[in-house]
């Protein structure tokens, strides 16, 4: 157990006397440097770190306060300690986010403790203030500015501490924007504090979610009052980092304040921003719409047209978003979109919509989230809790959500690849809406991917492998986007380096595709061969053989041992058939089983058959919902271990006049090591 000598009252006022609240200019931006603000309370921090806490945890943390005055900014007092080398080099330095446009950053205080005395690490060059650019090659200009803090004279051992507040509220949230904050994660924290205090006139409501199992709020730890939520935790239960989680499952555990409204209050704000959706069509609108519907009849055709309209905003109006000031939330008018060619996805779902409604088109944009998805539904309203826009088009009792975003989409509305964000809140509705939408995904509808993998075994020295791959639906957009990105060069190079992993030294590659967008299909055509393919042992030959398009869905979660569900690919239907063609003067010498595995989460079959010199093994999957219950796991991950076993084979064969092949166990050792191999590939390419 370490003791730490700390500050008294009067040595911080001291403190507090000596350092002069200033503005900062630097790299073109501005910062303050001041002790303190009334608003918020400097809370104390623990003088020892109990032994029965967590004492030899890499990285820990002291205090992390969070305070809050909605509409009026927040406060941030965060004190850490790295005990390793390499945990101090990941925290030693620090950043700190903001939007210049409408907020104001205020550091407080810089500080290490050291010898039992917190000693001051702020100077002038200890901070540098920089436009952030990480997001600007994703095609995002936000106008954040990124203050750079680098802790000079750190060793491990010694908190750091770190306290500033971020002031100023964005102009198109005000009144209506919450808070959610983590209560704890993986990491041990002694202290955690939140306190949250509505503005003039606010009620607020909050929320506690995530992980209930493991995360119990000790009695009294949560205060509520009409204007005001805080919440103080000692020593906060550790939560263990689970993989593959459902989409409507936390991480952590988690606090939601906000004030009380509904999802009609939110989709209220929310028309105020896409009024250009609704309004008479402007000229360059109406102009492109009548040209659009040169091609398609609109009246006769409206699924044809909107296909159509949808290709040309995708494709014609490229993916940019300049997210300054009340262009976070607002999009820019329709007009100045098609001018400048660009836009984000509010600004290309409005003038999608636009472009529709200009012919009579039902349709509305929509607000969603990449981060959220299903976890939507469990929320409280909050407009915060939204990131990306899209279009809900209604024609007859059929719904399409169509993103403009989206590139290398091929197909109609009814075939195309389905982007499931989960909920959604359309910002226009025949009647308030009471609450979220739940996106449905429409059937695979036949939509297979399919592989046929044809071995042609010339000698045991040569072996030819024919490869014809066919992509539907949405992962005929996803590939069909790997090839635009990345091009065929490339992918060539990575599909040979893997099956020379796998099956040994190439003599010969060629790769070659095809894309029908029409049909929204995307084949592969793939020729190799190998010089040593086959091993030989006691005069038989033998190759390991896996189904690669059904292993990413079924490999067992990091995680297995859990009391928390388990997300599925989904949907998924894939068919690859494995045929090897032997000589005529060889013959197979091992024997496979047929497999068929059923689940509530997924369906899979292996089948095998033999005629003459050739053998078929196909391998057959298919999804059906895309998670389990955490009461189902345990038979869910005994099948989906039987489903891993059946995917990959050892295959045998010998020439008429060869003697026996290898035993039992060597066999079982073998196939061992080569799952190995597989699952190790698996990993690097992630």
């Amino acid at each position: 157990m370490r003791n730490f000598k700390w500050f008294s009252a009067l040595a911080c006022a001291l403190l507090a006397l000596s350092v002069q609240a200033r503005v900062v200019d630097n790299g073109g931006y501005r910062y303050e440097v001041e002790p303190q603000l009334e608003r918020f309370v400097q809370n104390q921090v623990a003088s020892e770190w109990p032994e029965r806490y967590h004492s030899d945890a890499p990285y820990r943390v002291w205090l992390l306060d969070n305070q809050e005055v909605l509409d009026v900014g927040s406060y941030l007092d965060y004190v850490f300690e790295a005990r390793t080398a390499s945990s101090l080099q990941s925290v030693a330095n620090y950043t700190i986010d903001f939007a210049p446009s409408w907020q104001r950053l205020v550091i407080h205080e810089l500080s290490v403790l050291r010898d039992g005395q917190w000693q001051d690490r702020y100077t002038d060059s200890s901070v540098t203030l920089t436009r952030r650019e990480s997001s600007f090659e994703t095609g995002i200009y936000d106008g954040q500015v990124s203050a750079l803090i680098v802790f000079k004279d750190v060793a491990i051992n010694e908190p750091i501490r770190v306290r500033y507040s971020l002031l100023g509220t964005h102009p198109l949230l005000k009144g209506v924007d919450g808070v959610r904050y983590i209560l704890g994660w993986d990491s041990p924290v002694l202290e955690r504090r939140i306190q949250v205090h509505a503005a003039k006139g606010q009620t607020l409501v909050h929320q506690i979610a995530g992980r209930e199992t493991e995360f119990k709020l000790p009695a009294g730890a949560l205060r509520l009052q009409e204007s005001q939520v805080s919440l103080h935790l000692r020593e906060v239960p550790t939560i263990r980092r689970i993989d593959m989680l459902p989409r409507d499952q936390e991480a952590f555990p988690y606090l939601s304040v906000a004030p009380k409204q509904s999802w009609a209050d939110i989709q209220a704000r929310a028309k105020t921003w896409f009024v250009q959706a609704f309004a008479a069509p402007s000229m360059e609108v109406k102009a492109l719409a009548e040209k659009l519907s040169t091609q398609v009849n609109p009246t006769t055709d409206p699924r044809g047209f909107s296909l159509l309209a949808l290709r040309h905003v995708q494709e014609q109006v490229r993916y940019f978003a300049v997210l300054i000031d009340q262009s976070t939330h607002r999009p820019h008018p329709p007009t100045e979109v098609l001018a400048r060619a660009y836009g984000d996805c509010k600004d290309k779902s409005q003038l999608l919509t636009a472009l529709l409604r200009a012919e009579g088109i039902d349709a509305t944009p929509v607000l969603v989230s990449v981060g959220r998805q299903k976890l939507l539904a469990k929320d409280l309203p909050d407009v915060g809790n939204f990131d990306h826009a899209i279009v809900l088009v209604r024609i007859g009792a059929q719904s399409y959500w169509l993103d403009p975003t989206i590139t290398e989409q091929g197909g109609t509305l009814d075939s195309q690849g389905f982007a499931d964000y989960g909920y959604a809140l359309p910002v226009l509705s025949d009647k308030p809406i009471n609450a979220l939408v739940a996106m449905e995904r429409p059937a695979l509808a036949g939509n297979t991917n399919r592989s046929i993998e044809t071995f042609t075994v010339n000698s045991r020295a040569d072996t030819e492998l024919e490869i014809e791959s066919t992509y539907a639906s949405h992962t005929a957009e996803s590939m069909r986007g790997r090839f635009a990105n990345q091009g065929k060069r490339r992918i060539a190079s990575e599909y040979k380096n893997f099956y020379e992993r796998v099956f040994g030294k190439l003599t010969d590659d060629a790769l070659t595709f095809s894309d029908y967008l029409e049909s929204n299909e995307f084949k592969i055509s793939e020729r190799y061969r190998f010089s040593a393919l086959w091993n030989e042992s006691k005069g038989e030959n033998y190759a390991d053989f896996s189904a690669q398009s059904a292993r990413s869905t079924l490999n067992l979660p990091d995680v297995v041992e859990r009391d928390v569900g388990l997300r599925i690919y989904h949907p998924v239907s894939t068919r690859e058939l494995i045929r090897i063609k032997l000589p005529k003067d060889a013959e197979f010498v091992s024997s496979l089983s047929d497999v068929d595995v059923s689940d509530p989460a997924f369906v899979y079959a292996r089948k095998v058959s033999t005629k003459g010199n050739v053998l078929e093994i196909e391998h057959t999957l298919q999804s059906k919902t895309d998670s389990v219950e955490p009461r189902d796991l345990a038979a869910h991950i005994e099948r989906r271990r039987t489903a891993l076993d059946a995917l990959s084979q050892r295959v045998f064969w010998k020439f008429k006049n060869a003697s026996s092949r290898d035993s039992e166990s060597e066999t079982a050792a073998r196939q061992a090591r080569y799952r190995d191999l597989l699952e190790k590939l698996r990993k690097e390419k992630q």
